[in-house]
């Protein structure tokens, strides 16, 4: 049985330490979910952009019409790599899971346009590094509590996918030294 498989994870589709640790206090609305509630989550990594360094961000829009939006600046391009970037955003759609837990939802697809991340976090053979199997626990801890399905997905670059879009803005800004945890109230 490989990882996915283990960890309750989707199939790919095709067509650090001291890293964050965000304290996150969430009053959740009236209504309650209904069972089976899904969260599509989109996640990105960005190195060296507009002489940046290296960051990475997640945003959700959850049915309230609240954005959750986790940004993290990693460090110095020299001791990070773009991989790096992109696996810690997924990372932080796993933070906003957790913070979410609340809602109860109980699947959820995390979108990122690199392939080679969904392989990484996919593959049992390159599961080594510790931003991968600081995944693989948080994505074990979070089926423990509520979470049935968890899908990764790949969606094409800067074709106009507007959470990718918006994601892609959110990592190059946390590449420029920007962390933040940010809820949007719609309607603000």
């Amino acid at each position: 049985m490989n990882s996915a498989t283990r960890l309750g994870l989707g199939i790919m589709t095709h067509a650090p330490s001291k890293l964050l640790q965000p304290f996150t206090h969430f009053q959740s609305p009236k209504a309650r979910l209904q069972p089976g509630s899904h969260l599509e989550i989109y996640v990105d990594g960005s190195a060296g952009h507009a002489g940046g360094d290296v960051g990475a961000a997640a945003r959700a829009t959850i049915p309230d019409g609240t954005t959750i939006i986790m940004k993290q600046y990693l460090g110095k391009l020299r001791k990070f790599s773009s991989q790096d970037g992109e696996i810690f955003g997924a990372m932080l759609a796993l933070r906003i899971l957790k913070a979410t837990e609340p809602l109860r939802f109980t699947h959820a697809t995390i979108f990122t346009d690199s392939k080679w991340t969904i392989h990484r976090l996919l593959n049992d053979k390159a599961r080594d590094g510790e931003l991968v199997r600081r995944f693989d626990d948080e994505a074990r801890r979070l089926k423990l509590t509520h979470l049935r399905g968890l899908q990764l997905q790949w969606v094409p670059a800067h074709r106009r996918v507007l959470g990718n879009e918006l994601v892609d803005l959110d990592a190059k800004a946390a590449a420029l030294g920007e962390s933040s945890i940010v809820w949007l109230r719609r309607g603000v």
